[in-house]
């Protein structure tokens, strides 16, 4: 399954924040067997977050979505995902009472009216938010799921791992996935990669190799993914002792492992 994953906020953009929602969603989705083909980053503005969604719906499975859920005039996502879906907004009554007892247990005396952040686009399955005000939505078009949640955190961090992980295993086919990374040293990766090249052209097409390097270090990931194929860590381990045996003294060590 390919997936793609859209920030939406300019304070991400200006560098006033650190997008790190994009780097952890990445390391669950891989974790689960979904493949992150892409990640962007858009303005608060309609126009802007419409041409985004429509460029990640051609190429993946699922979109998922954080920023613009809150209450200010600037959190448009509702709006847009409710254009892009071709539906319309609608006033969750339940969503409003629950805002509003939140409110009221801690006391705070609200300016906007609550109803302005109960408003969800038709078709959608919330995603409880046990930590905030904004819940997650859950949508569907044209086979393409769409997970949208706030840009806090703390919250996006609860509702995914919370709400989003049980639906997406329960709901979706994913692959299964494998990767091994073989660490070396005092080479470089264009010398490495001539070594290889008879291994690598040999390689499953469910196999890919990635060389990544580092100062006087070049990391080898081996990374197995497939529907079917239930042997798929074997076939990785197979072209990892491959490779091993091919390189020699050079390998010092697997994974994390340290010199």
């Amino acid at each position: 399954m390919k997936a793609s994953i859209l920030t939406i906020g300019s304070e991400i953009l200006i560098g006033q924040i650190i997008d790190t929602n994009s780097a952890w969603l990445g390391s669950q989705l891989e974790q689960m067997g979904i493949q992150v083909i892409e990640i962007r980053s858009v303005m608060d503005k309609s126009e802007d977050m419409l041409l985004a969604l429509e460029a990640l719906a051609k190429s993946s499975e699922l979109i998922i979505i954080t920023g613009g859920l809150g209450p200010t005039q600037d959190d448009i996502t509702k709006k847009v995902l409710a254009e892009f879906l071709g539906t319309e907004l609608y006033l969750d009554q339940a969503l409003c009472d629950r805002i509003k007892g939140i409110y009221a247990s801690l006391n705070y005396v609200v300016k906007r009216p609550v109803e302005a952040q109960s408003y969800l686009p038709k078709g959608t399955q919330k995603l409880h938010n046990k930590l905030g005000t904004a819940p997650g939505m859950w949508l569907e078009k044209d086979n393409i799921v769409l997970i949208s949640m706030p840009g806090v955190p703390f919250e996006m961090k609860s509702i995914f791992s919370n709400e989003a992980v049980p639906k997406i295993m329960q709901q979706l086919t994913l692959d299964e996935i494998y990767h091994k990374t073989i660490l070396t040293a005092g080479v470089g990766e264009s010398k490495i990669e001539e070594k290889l090249e008879d291994i690598i052209q040999r390689m499953s097409s469910d196999l890919s190799i990635a060389f990544l390097p580092g100062m006087k270090k070049v990391r080898i990931r081996i990374s197995g993914r497939s529907k079917a194929n239930n042997n798929i860590a074997t076939e990785v381990e197979k072209v990892v002792n491959e490779i091993v045996a091919r390189l020699g003294d050079i390998v010092y060590g697997f994974d994390r492992e340290r010199m």
